[in-house]
């Protein structure tokens, strides 16, 4: 059950700061919801009504398998949207959205946001670059969960993570974790254990925090870089159409 707030009047969402044509008239479509840790927001092969443009929360892209394991193939934060398909009158998506955080995101109806394309090519174009930005997340990760080792997985998502939640405490379970990198609790903790006796990682029950980033950054494989670099020329691009 997605808990919906009073109509939104400002947000958080970098994406919809793109906005140039009246944006305070398409907030008016919009409503803040309160979005639980584990909660989906979109099942698999489903019909989209809405898309969501999280604030504070993080979402995982989920694929899963017909014995029920899974893996992540992308996160969400607060420079993008979710059910983006629909904006190209793709009603189903192929994957299941949960979240990883809990917070708030901005829920908005995709007929109002098809519309909006139409006339403000502003944000269109901030849109698009989104979706590119995705399309080279879902890629890279799709390489990385197939040639490299358990502990630069780990460390690519976590860093991803960071950027996205601006803090250094996640509130990430190993079994979580094993479950977005597509890999057993097992391997999460031993990687994990490793990491915290370099000093990198500690964590606690239900926790998980980031004490050097750089040192994070030298176990992570390429990935993170080629994923963070697109981000970084989207949250540019946004930041310019203010």
């Amino acid at each position: 059950m997605i808990a919906t707030a009073p109509k939104a009047s400002a947000t958080q969402s970098r994406l919809l700061s793109a906005v140039s044509v009246s944006p305070a008239e398409l907030l008016s479509y919009a409503r803040e919801i309160k979005v639980a840790a584990g909660q989906t927001l979109y099942d698999g092969h489903t019909p989209i009504s809405h898309c969501f443009f999280p604030e504070t929360s993080l979402m995982s892209l989920m694929s899963y398998t017909e014995s029920g394991e899974s893996v992540a193939v992308g996160m969400v934060g607060n420079e993008g949207m979710l059910g983006i398909a629909a904006l190209f009158d793709e009603q189903l998506l192929p994957y299941r959205t949960t979240a990883q955080t809990s917070g708030t995101a901005i829920s908005m109806p995709a007929a109002k946001l098809r519309e909006w394309l139409r006339k403000d090519l502003v944000f269109r174009d901030g849109v698009i670059h989104f979706l590119h930005a995705a399309f080279t997340q879902v890629v890279q990760t799709a390489a990385c969960n197939r040639f490299h080792v358990t502990e630069q997985r780990l460390a690519r998502w976590l860093l991803l993570a960071q950027d996205r939640l601006n803090g250094d405490k996640m509130p990430f379970t190993h079994e979580g974790l094993a479950g977005v990198l597509g890999t057993d609790r097992v391997s999460i903790t031993r990687s994990a254990r490793k990491l915290k006796s370099e000093g990198v990682l500690n964590y606690t029950r239900g926790k998980t925090a980031i004490l050097d980033r750089q040192g994070l950054l030298s176990v992570s494989c390429e990935c993170y870089t080629i994923i963070k670099k697109v981000y970084d020329a989207l949250a540019e691009i946004c930041s310019l159409k203010k």
